[in-house]
């Protein structure tokens, strides 16, 4: 198999940072590349780079998961809005699966009884509601 494989700079931190945030004890270097992925969205992409629409929406989630467990609620919602903003054309499997581990960070004890962790995580379910609801649109004799 020959050819090139090139990812942007962006994309390179979101994926180091995302492998972090499964490492016990790498909170603190998962948040670093994945605040420094997200500068670098943020940014655009640079000469012979392209950026991939799912890349900045996933490193937010990747980073709210790594806040959530530190108990920055209100930093987690932040990072959540690009993603939780995305349009249906945009929602793939990864950002759902990703906003699940999010929810599922929700369920600690340190945000039982918080209407902005609940806030948060019916915003999560609406998401993936929506998200169901329009991929069973799109079925061959699925509900109109």
């Amino acid at each position: 198999m020959g050819g090139t494989y090139l990812i942007s700079e962006a994309t390179h931190h979101g994926m180091a940072g995302s492998a972090l945030t499964v490492t016990a004890g790498a909170e603190r270097d998962a948040a670093g590349e994945l605040e420094h992925a997200i500068g670098l969205y943020d940014e655009g992409p640079r000469e012979g780079e392209e950026h991939w629409f799912g890349g900045r929406p996933l490193a937010g989630i990747d980073l709210a998961v790594v806040q959530l467990r530190s108990g920055a609620l209100d930093a987690a919602a932040a990072a959540l809005q690009p993603a939780l903003s995305l349009p249906m054309a945009q929602r793939i499997s990864d950002v759902a699966i990703r906003l699940a581990a999010a929810r599922g960070e929700l369920a600690a004890p340190i945000f039982h009884g918080s209407p902005q962790a609940r806030d948060l995580g019916a915003q999560i379910e609406e998401f993936s509601r929506e998200t169901v609801a329009s991929g069973l649109q799109s079925l061959s004799g699925g509900p109109g």
